[in-house]
C-alpha cells in the first residue's frame, strides 16, 4: 500500500492527515487499543529518501494480513521515523472495566479521541487536519477536526493501515503479559475474536477479572452462574 490516496487529500488542501484504527474491539477480554498516524505534506519528500521507506509502502496493509514478526518490523520502524520526527503517532486504550461500563462502541472512539488529544495541534493546525477513520462512523461531531469514516480504511489508506498495525501490535503485547498471570485462557494465542478453543476454557474455568462482562459469551455464563446459584 502507497500513499496514493493521501496525496488525493494533500493536493486539495490538507496539511496533515491523521489515520486511526483499533485493536481489540471484538475480542472477550482486555483492553482496546487505538492508534492514530499522523502523515504531514510538507515531510513527505524527507519520508521518501528514507531507507525504509519502499519496504514500508509494499509492506503495510490492514494489520490481520500481516504475520506478528511483519507486524513487529513495521512497529519498529514507525518508532524509528517517530524519533526522527518524520511521521508522527499515538497509541491509547481503554481498560475492559471502562468497556463494561460504556460499551465498547463508546471506548473506541474514546481511545481515539484521547489519541488527537495527544497530538497537541494548535488552532491553526487543526483547519488543516483531515481525520480519517476506519469504520462506518465518525468519532463525535464536536470534535473541532473534518472527520470521515472510511469502511475498510485500512485496505486503502497507508496511515489507517499502519495505525491498523501499531495498534495490534501493542495489544498483543499487553494480551501475552496478562497471558502470564492469567494462564488458563491462553491469551497468548487468543487475543482477538473468540475462537472454540477460548470458549471452551471459559466454560471450564469461568470469566477471569480482565474478561468484559457485558460481552457474550462471558454474559451468558455469568447469567448462567447466577441462576443457578439461586
Amino acid at each position: 500500500m502507497d500513499l496514493k490516496k493521501e496525496k488525493i487529500y494533500f493536493k486539495s488542501g490538507w496539511g496533515k492527515i491523521i489515520g486511526l484504527d483499533e485493536a481489540g474491539r471484538g475480542s472477550l477480554a482486555g483492553p482496546v487499543y487505538a492508534a492514530a498516524v499522523m502523515i504531514e505534506k510538507n515531510k513527505l519528500s524527507l519520508l521518501k529518501r528514507q531507507k525504509e521507506y519502499s519496504f514500508l509502502m509494499k509492506s503495510v496493509k490492514d494489520s490481520k494480513k500481516l504475520s506478528p514478526k511483519k507486524r513487529k518490523e513495521i512497529f519498529e520502524i514507525a518508532k524509528n521515523l517517530q524519533k526522527k520526527k518524520i511521521i508522527n503517532y499515538q497509541i491509547s486504550f481503554i481498560s475492559e472495566k471502562t468497556i463494561d461500563r460504556i460499551n465498547i462502541d463508546k471506548a473506541v472512539k474514546k481511545a481515539m479521541e484521547n489519541n488527537l488529544k495527544k497530538f497537541q495541534l494548535t488552532k491553526k493546525e487543526i483547519p488543516k487536519t483531515l481525520v480519517l477513520i476506519d469504520g462506518n462512523r465518525i468519532i463525535k461531531s464536536s470534535l473541532p477536526y473534518k472527520q470521515i469514516a472510511i469502511v475498510k480504511g485500512d485496505n486503502k489508506f497507508f496511515s489507517i493501515a499502519l495505525a491498523s498495525i501499531l495498534a495490534k501490535v501493542k495489544r498483543d503485547k499487553k494480551l501475552e503479559k496478562l497471558s502470564q498471570k492469567y494462564p488458563a485462557y491462553n491469551f497468548e494465542v487468543n487475543k482477538g475474536y473468540p475462537t472454540f478453543n477460548h470458549k471452551t476454557l471459559l466454560k471450564i474455568y469461568g470469566p477471569s477479572l480482565i474478561h468484559r462482562q457485558t460481552f457474550q459469551p462471558v454474559k451468558y455464563l455469568i447469567n448462567k452462574d447466577k441462576k443457578n446459584e439461586e
